[in-house]
């Protein structure tokens, strides 16, 4: 989402990074509520991933508003490269 918001929406590295957390967080939302009313839902599991998922977003939110837009591009460039090497190579 946060290059297509980037590229052909013309938003800024820092707005798009943030609007993408947001919609994780809805879809998440309805995503769990959803598989909640079927009891497919292990909250205590989910407590396990969630709260450290939660305490990585708030560092790299931090982290993201201390770094220039284009370094954010180039490690998010960086990062995609890396993953697409790995999924070549696997």
């Amino acid at each position: 989402m946060v290059p297509v918001m980037i590229l052909l929406l013309g938003y800024g590295e820092h707005e798009a990074a943030g609007t993408s957390l947001g919609a994780i967080v809805v879809i998440a939302l309805a995503g769990t509520i959803t598989q909640a009313a079927y009891g497919n839902v292990d909250f205590a599991n989910a407590a396990l991933i969630g709260l450290p998922a939660v305490a990585g977003v708030l560092v790299g939110t931090r982290f993201q508003q201390r770094v220039r837009g284009d370094v954010i591009s180039y490690l998010f460039a960086c990062l995609l490269f890396a993953v697409t090497i790995y999924l070549v190579a696997k």
